[in-house]
């Protein structure tokens, strides 16, 4: 199991040439073993009917170039921040502030937090395909502005775009994957998006290690540009065609998705014209109930508030945990509490682990449940950020701790693990299960939003906080936190696992 996320990462590449028909062969089996590598055995996920998952595939992780472009911006920080500070910065203007780091570190939230109140309505006006095309332009942009960057204002505009684009990334293409994808693989196809931007961030940590500031630049633009070429192929949701009175064409799409690329030659089959009325039915249904506008006390029945407490609670506990802090400062944290690895070689390997974190998630969520993945994330974290806390304040009172110089990393690669079994990978599944439908998209929105703005001040108040309160103390603040969150798990998030939309809603109207 643990080799799966490495093989991933090397064969991504494959998929993000454009296709073409004297490369089936290759490519055909690319996409199978990667199916696999999300679907567990093929031949158990087989369809008694004949089905084509290629295209869905190729789109998948096609759009998740965009989450792995945005794992790159994500992780870029860390080993950037070790040269900007020093006199060796390639910047003109001389070596960044604490002030000044604070400032890019937290630009991308506060980007972030901004897109998300539109994305979506962005999606609805001009379509999920021109949406992802515009999430890819800003990153490009960034890419610019941070190679012929001359002081901290271009990397803050930088940064900036970069959230900005990572907040559509977090809207779109979870919509555009549920309205393209077959129910037998939505699952597995939506838990890619997690999982490519932790890709993406452990490719920034190499790069940044190991390569020049501008080369280092330039082999990251290379991911958006290589989305450009990719997303040529796709077709727009055949979900949006039809709300948009586009019948002819929303039936070449859905035979697209489901035909595989050669889809103009292939008939509506019996199976096709049953979903394609089935998804008629649905949005005429979803236009009847749209027409009942949303008035404030359909945010005061019981459910109503219990969700939207549980989710930003959820919220709290996954910033909290500090994985998304410690990352952005991964190389400053490692450097501060005296590890023998450098600190971007502590950074690669916790990135690594995190992956593996998600992955597992993945694997297990539909099987152990969510409850149980949600509490043991928050315990573990609470373990893991305790021992690195007492470890460096024996550090800072004197105690020789020489023989233990392991103990941070293995303590932060402890967080990160857990993190993402539970508290990082499940929140926004836990939301989405938990909300009454007819305010479900405006929680999402809010708790998104709240998302950002916690990422924006954890970011931008973490050095001030390490230089006055130490790494002890800021650990300790987290590890409270985490602790907190098993308590609110256990005795307030039901388990979903299982359970129908209405059966939720039962216990949640309790």
């Amino acid at each position: 199991m643990i080799y799966r996320p490495f093989y991933l990462f090397k064969h991504l590449q494959i998929l993000c040439l454009p296709y073409q028909n004297d490369n089936n062969g290759n490519k055909i089996i690319i996409l199978i073993e990667i199916v696999q590598f999300f679907l567990g055995n093929w031949r158990d996920m087989e369809p008694k009917e004949e089905s084509n998952f290629k295209t869905q595939v190729y789109t998948a992780f096609c759009v998740n170039l965009l989450a792995i472009a945005y794992g790159n911006s994500f992780g870029w920080i860390s080993p950037a921040l070790d040269l900007l500070k020093t006199d060796a910065t390639p910047l003109p203007s001389g070596p960044l502030s604490d002030y000044d780091i604070g400032i890019v570190g937290s630009a991308s939230s506060f980007g972030g937090c901004l897109t998300s109140f539109f994305y979506g309505w962005i999606a609805d006006k001009i379509g999920r395909k021109r949406a992802l095309i515009s999430i890819a332009i800003p990153q490009v942009i960034a890419w610019f502005l941070i190679y012929f960057g001359q002081n901290a204002y271009y990397l803050i505009a930088a940064r900036f775009l970069q959230g900005f684009s990572g907040g559509g990334v977090y809207i779109v293409i979870p919509l555009f994957l549920t309205e393209i994808s077959e129910d037998r693989i939505r699952g597995r196809l939506g838990s890619l998006m997690v999982l490519s931007v932790n890709i993406g961030m452990i490719m920034a940590y190499v790069t940044g290690a190991y390569i020049n500031y501008h080369w280092n630049c330039i082999i990251l633009l290379i991911v958006p540009l290589i989305f450009f070429i990719c997303v040529s192929v796709i077709h727009e949701s055949p979900i949006y065609l039809m709300e948009n009175g586009k019948s002819k064409h929303a039936e070449n799409a859905l035979k697209f998705y489901r035909s595989g690329f050669s889809y103009k030659q292939a008939e509506m089959s019996n199976k096709l014209k049953n979903e394609y009325d089935n998804m008629t039915a649905y949005i005429k249904s979803a236009h009847l109930e749209g027409d009942s506008k949303l008035t404030l006390s359909d945010f005061t029945t019981r459910p109503a508030r219990k969700s939207i407490i549980a989710a930003m609670a959820l919220m709290v506990f996954e910033i909290f945990t500090g994985t998304y802090a410690l990352l952005s400062y991964a190389s400053l944290v490692f450097d501060e509490s005296g590890s023998t690895l450098s600190p971007n070689d502590s950074a690669i390997i916790v990135g690594v682990i995190q992956v593996v974190g998600v992955y597992v998630s993945t694997l297990l969520v539909d099987r152990a449940g969510r409850k149980l993945l949600m509490v043991t994330s928050a315990a573990c974290c609470t373990i893991g950020l305790s021992v690195f806390c007492v470890y460096d304040y024996m550090k800072v009172i004197g105690i020789d701790v020489s023989d233990f110089n392991f103990i941070p990393l293995l303590s932060f690669a402890f967080v990160i693990f857990f993190a993402n079994l539970g508290l990082v990978s499940l929140p926004f599944l836990i939301i989405t299960e938990l909300t009454p439908m007819k305010i479900k998209s405006t929680v999402y929105s809010f708790a998104l939003v709240f998302s950002w703005g916690l990422a924006f001040l954890t970011i931008y108040f973490l050095p001030t906080t390490i230089n006055v309160m130490g790494i002890y103390g800021t650990m300790s603040i987290f590890a409270i936190c985490c602790l907190i969150g098993v308590i609110f798990n256990i005795f307030f998030i039901p388990e979903t696992k299982n359970r129908s939309i209405e059966e939720i809603q039962e216990i949640m109207a309790r």
